[in-house]
């Protein structure tokens, strides 16, 4: 699934995909290389859909464990995050 990254002030192109452990964020400009973000479902503490910075209702914003929130704007918010919680469910059950 195509998405931005944004921070408030920069804004990262890429490509989001999912395992059944984490979700991954390609950067576009860095596609031919192992640059990318990594978040660990099992480190995911909150999942929200907001506006931010007042530019679009199309955010997913993932709080982890450590502080961090990456903000992704994304065609179908709702989507990415009912898939999120149910890979992260299904994770919880295995264990």
């Amino acid at each position: 699934m195509q998405a931005i990254l944004w921070d408030g002030k920069k804004q990262v192109k890429g490509r989001i995909t999912l395992s059944t452990s984490s979700l991954h964020f390609v950067f576009s400009d860095f596609s031919d290389t192992s640059l990318m973000l990594k978040i660990e479902f099992s480190k995911i503490e909150k999942l929200t859909i907001q506006r931010i910075y007042d530019f679009s209702v199309n955010t997913i914003s993932i709080y982890c464990m450590d502080g961090g929130v990456n903000n992704f704007v994304v065609k179908n918010p709702i989507s990415l995050k009912k898939q999120i919680i149910a890979l992260m469910e299904l994770s919880v059950s295995k264990k």
